[in-house]
Parts: structure tokens; sequence; C-alpha cells
């Protein structure tokens, strides 16, 4: 079991600009932060008997990210979806406030930033929202740093023959997936969209979560919020390996010391929130158009001579 606490100082942070300086941001040695977390790795033989051995190998992880300095002209530091200042962790969501949508006709609602405009407020049972996300308030929204991560290897072995599988996870944490809002989005016609526009609300589904869709026309139901977070839970078959040692009395026939014989498969299920997302991909918790680990399935013979 192990307890760390590694700082780091001279950050390079995107630092914002003003636009008269004719650039957006530079990079510049502003911030510093720490990690911290727990590690533990417990292994075992939980049966071990002449002809069959069950060992378990399994580790835990936790990480805890915060932010301890950045310049007083800069205190605050917003770069696509994160906010990053004291005391908050660098993979913090800085987000539109969304929360639902109105049965009555349809719209995506946000909360208010306060001090809105009456004439851009809309009362449903008694509470104000917005519709036009222009004036959604923006919040913090979770972060993507897990609760914990962890995996356990179970190998079992009857004689010659061995298994083995490894199964990767992860508890908490929060994703944005960008690539399901893009999916999400009807603005354009020809263009590739999610089964879950499907259930868009339309009068004759009038308790659908997902926001109405008008053609050409869908940037409050679409704009980037706290609609599209989720949760990054998931849980993998990250590799299985199924193996065979040829008897003694058989290697002698070959002339070799040795022999076996294995079929081995890598990336083969995960489970996550969402069917094809992968909250692997990228640790700050925001996907892209990359491929997916490819799913591999070897099929080998070792001789040592």
């Amino acid at each position: 079991m192990e307890y760390y606490k590694k700082g780091s100082g001279q950050l390079i942070f995107e630092l914002p600009l003003p636009l008269s300086d004719g650039m957006e941001k530079i990079l510049k040695n502003i911030g510093s932060m720490y990690n911290s977390g727990f590690e533990l790795q417990l292994g075992a033989d939980l049966v071990r008997s002449k002809n069959f051995t069950w060992n378990l190998l399994t580790n835990w992880t936790t990480i805890k990210n915060e932010i301890t300095k950045l310049p007083a002209e800069t205190p605050v530091i917003t770069s696509g979806t994160k906010r990053r200042e004291v005391g908050k962790d660098y993979y913090s969501y800085w987000l539109r406030q969304y929360v639902g949508v109105d049965a009555t006709d349809g719209s995506a609602l946000y909360i208010p930033e306060p001090g809105t405009a009456p004439a851009n407020i809309r009362t449903v049972n008694g509470v104000e929202y917005v519709t036009n996300q222009t004036y959604a308030k923006f919040d913090y929204s979770g972060t993507a740093i897990p609760d914990l991560m962890g995996s356990f290897i179970n190998t079992f072995s009857y004689k010659n023959l061995s298994l083995s599988f490894q199964v990767n996870y992860q508890i908490g944490g929060k994703f944005y997936d960008s690539i399901y809002q893009g999916l999400m989005s009807t603005s354009s016609y020809g263009a590739a969209m999610h089964a879950d526009i499907l259930n868009s609300w339309t009068p004759a589904n009038p308790t659908s979560n997902t926001p109405r869709m008008d053609y050409g026309y869908t940037a409050n139901a679409n704009a980037t919020s706290s609609r599209w977070l989720i949760d990054a839970s998931y849980i993998s078959l990250r590799n299985v390996n199924l193996s065979y040692n040829l008897p003694k009395n058989l290697l002698g026939k070959i002339d070799v010391s040795n022999a076996r014989v294995f079929v081995t498969g890598e990336n083969l299920a995960m489970i996550s929130k969402r069917k094809g997302l992968d909250p692997t991909e990228a640790f700050d918790g925001v996907n892209a158009f990359t491929f997916v680990p490819s799913r591999i399935l070897s099929f080998g013979v070792n001789f040592s001579l």
C-alpha cells in the first residue's frame, strides 16, 4: 500500500491575452498544483492444490488533483469545457447548466444567469428558466477525475492448461461526450444522427427528456452544456489468454524441450454508460474522432529447442 503526494511548479498554462495584443493566448510558466492519492496492490493464490491453482492479482488507485497557484493577474483560466482556479482540480468542468425539457413545447431549459432580464425568463411550474443558451448560467459541473481506478488479473492453472484474463475498471468521474452531442444535432441534412433523436419531444411524446428537434435550427438544444456530461464509469475485458503446455512424453518425439500452444484476445469487450463510449480515450474527459482500440485475436505456438 502506498500514499503519494507530488507537487509540480512552473507549470505551462495557456494564458489568455487581450484582443488588442493581436493574439488570443500564449504559453507561460505560471501555475502550481499537486496530485495525491492511494495505491494498493494485492496478490495471492486463492486456491492451490496438486493439479489446480487460482491466482488473483488486483490493484486500486485513487487520485486527487488541486491547483495551488495561479498568477494574481489571471486567477481564473477558462479553456474549452474546463475552468482552472486555485482550490479546484485541473479537470473541473465549467458548463452552462442544462436542466431538462419544457413539456409544453419541447424547448431546452437552462438555469438562468443571475441578472437575466425578465423578458428572457420562462417560468415552468413556478421555477424560472431560460430557453436561450446565451442567458444560461455557467457553473462547475464535476470533474473528469474518477473516484477509483483499478484492475484484476485471474489466472487458472490445471495441469498443463492455463487460462488468464485481465479486467480494467473505473468508478466515478464524468465524461463530456462531444461525439454524441454532434450526432444529436439536426442543423443540416445528410449528416449522421444518433437513434436517440427518434425519441425527441413531439406533441405525441411530451414527456421525452430530449428537446424538440427543428431541422436547420438546434443551437439552443445542442449548446455546449452539462447535458452532454455522462458517468465515466466502465468495466472492460482487456485481454484473455488460453495456453496449453505439451506434455513431456510428446516433446521427446519432436525433439524440443518445451512447447506451448496459445490463443490470446485483446480489447474484447467494454461496458460503459453509453454504448460505443470509451471513457479511456482521454483522461481529460472529452472525446474526439479517433479509432477505438482494435479487437485482436492471436494464435501461436512457442518452442524451446
